[in-house]
């Protein structure tokens, strides 16, 4: 899997947090990629809740409060 990775959480007392996974291999089977995201990130941390983006929904769709907020708070880590 290529491309980019945002952290986009706030951190109380919460069990989970949200991660936004933003590639160009996302935007055919949103449920496939979600449910393998969720297994690879099972293995590293249950509390982790990954969300698939394509990279043509990331750069197109500002428009969209999720995305907005990830541009904007979004903490971004490159994959190694």
């Amino acid at each position: 899997m290529t491309g980019q990775f945002y952290l986009l959480t706030t951190l109380y007392l919460i069990a989970d947090f949200p991660s936004f996974f933003v590639s160009p291999d996302f935007g055919k089977d949103r449920y496939r990629e979600g449910a393998k995201l969720f297994e690879i990130a099972s293995e590293i941390d249950p509390r982790i809740e990954p969300v698939p983006i394509s990279l043509k929904a990331y750069e197109n769709d500002t428009w969209v409060p999720l995305i907005y907020e990830i541009r904007e708070r979004g903490l971004e880590l490159k994959a190694a």
